[in-house]
């Protein structure tokens, strides 16, 4: 009786101890043949693609990836995370983004996400109401930075894109200012008397004349000779000179 319960203890010890080399062994074999790709790499590298597409610098755009998914267990292999964006240069907003995710440049996984690109810059707004007509200098307006999901190349970011320029409309105050919304005036306008100049060499004559239309900088302009009654064309180089071209 005794030697019969010994060998029962020896089988359930045997037994025992091959669970434990063989079992615990294959389960943690079983473990070692997988990897886990965790959700913030995925973010990670995700972002660091959307910032390489960006048309902006780093410090103007802000960019989040807006993705809830957990970990990936994968198999054993190099493993590489292949993005795709609708577009080549990315713009702001939101963008889908395709994720491949590639084992030995086998595609084991793909998925869907999304980032959003928040950008900063300054835009000009006015700082008093602004009427119509009126030309706007340099206490009139300020640069302000703002955020926002779009770039709005409508509005004006850099002051020397209003200063000096007339409003076709009213502006009230505190707002950005639409491009389309100025004009630049004109140096000379239509019916003004101006200096009609002919340079030749060392040579230079001089007549009077009157303004066919509102003249621009460097624009060409007809101009009636007072004393002839001729129309000529000439470059505008000041409120009172037209240079004649010949």
């Amino acid at each position: 009786m005794r030697a019969m319960r010994t060998r029962r203890i020896e089988q359930i010890a045997i037994t025992c101890l091959l669970s434990v080399l063989f079992w615990g062994v294959g389960a943690g074999w079983a473990r070692a043949a997988t990897q886990t790709l965790p959700p913030e790499r995925i973010i990670r590298e995700a972002r660091e693609f959307i910032m390489s597409r960006l048309p902006w610098d780093e410090e103007s755009a802000d960019v989040s990836i807006l993705y809830s998914g957990e970990g990936m267990e994968l198999p054993l292999g190099p493993l590489d995370l292949q993005f795709q964006a609708p577009a080549k240069d990315v713009q702001a907003g939101r963008v889908p983004l395709a994720l491949y995710v590639k084992v030995s440049e086998v595609v084991e996984k793909r998925i869907r996400l999304t980032a959003l690109v928040t950008l900063t810059y300054e835009v000009v707004k006015t700082l008093r109401p602004v009427g119509r007509g009126e030309v706007i200098e340099a206490d009139d307006v300020t640069l302000e930075r703002v955020s926002a999901t779009r770039s709005d190349t409508r509005s004006a970011t850099r002051l020397e894109d209003v200063l000096g320029y007339e409003t076709r409309r009213a502006l009230k105050a505190g707002r950005e200012i639409p491009l389309t919304s100025l004009k630049k005036p004109p140096l000379i306008s239509k019916g003004d008397r101006v200096t009609l100049l002919v340079k030749r060499g060392s040579l230079r004559i001089t007549a009077s004349g009157r303004a066919g239309e509102d003249g621009y900088r460097d624009s060409l302009l007809p101009v009636t000779n007072l004393q002839t009654k001729k129309t000529v064309y000439g470059r505008v180089v000041d409120e009172n000179t037209v240079e004649v071209v010949f």
